[in-house]
């Protein structure tokens, strides 16, 4: 419904209820962020009403693949303290513009628009962006891409660029999982069965989002990331008042350590 792959529910769920290391479920969260992105985005290419942008999604992936890479390679030196106010910070920015951008109603798509090369020049500066993030939080880095391209590109709408944002998805966590295998941090029989019940998800919040219509999404997407972004600084809050630092964890490049 939102454009997100579902990592952003499921990397907090891992490392708070069952007490994964954060970096391994990062890892792990992945699984589910490739379902759900490739059921999304195969229901989207067959619905009626689908949105889906192709060209739009070839330019975020030319931009997400160069900015995975970099955020992998982040990933393994940041400590485990780092990536919580990133995920901080980085959901309550995104959160409160989402929200502040709801109220007016789906604007009208434009199925005559054609984007020029300066606009897919930015589309693809939103891919990179949103490719950082894609191994760095163990997100489809939509709540990036959502955003930016209803800004810069208002024709397409919410719904648009929802779909745009999990046709990318299917690319970079798919380049991010194998990374993250490659290092051996992934709980490959926990993410069978997320991905499993997530790609049924994926199909019913496709046609409960054409339904729906964009604004639902909208403010879905802007509550769930000013949540989790609470959730994250109030650990950061209880992390700094022990002091003693003996949660966090070394960088994931240590071996055995992130698993």
């Amino acid at each position: 419904m939102c454009g997100i792959g579902g990592g952003l529910f499921t990397a907090p769920l891992l490392h708070y209820v069952f007490k994964v290391p954060l970096k391994r479920s990062v890892a792990t969260a992945l699984c589910l962020v490739w379902c759900v992105s490739l059921s999304a985005t195969i229901s989207e290419a067959l619905h009626p009403a689908g949105a889906l942008h192709p060209r739009l999604v070839l330019a975020l992936i030319a931009g997400a693949l160069v900015g995975a890479q970099i955020g992998f390679q982040l990933a393994q030196r940041l400590p485990t303290h780092i990536l919580k106010l990133v995920f901080c910070v980085v959901l309550l920015a995104v959160g409160s513009k989402m929200i502040s951008m709801s109220g007016g109603g789906e604007a009208l798509i434009d199925a005559t628009f054609t984007p020029d090369i300066e606009t897919y020049a930015v589309v693809a500066g939103i891919g990179l962006a949103a490719g950082i993030l894609v191994p760095l939080l163990g997100v489809g880095g939509g709540l990036i891409v959502v955003p930016g391209l209803v800004l810069v590109m208002p024709e397409i709408g919410f719904l648009g660029a929802r779909a745009s944002s999990l046709g990318m998805a299917v690319v970079t966590s798919s380049r991010s999982l194998w990374l993250y295998h490659a290092k051996g941090a992934v709980d490959w029989r926990m993410g069978a069965w997320l991905g499993a019940g997530a790609a049924i998800g994926a199909v019913l919040g496709v046609q409960f989002a054409h339904d729906a219509g964009g604004e639902v999404g909208k403010v879905l997407l802007g509550v769930v990331l000013l949540l989790a972004s609470a959730r994250f600084g109030l650990d950061l809050s209880r992390a700094a008042r022990d002091q003693g630092g003996s949660s966090d964890e070394p960088p994931a490049g240590g071996g055995q350590a992130q698993a």
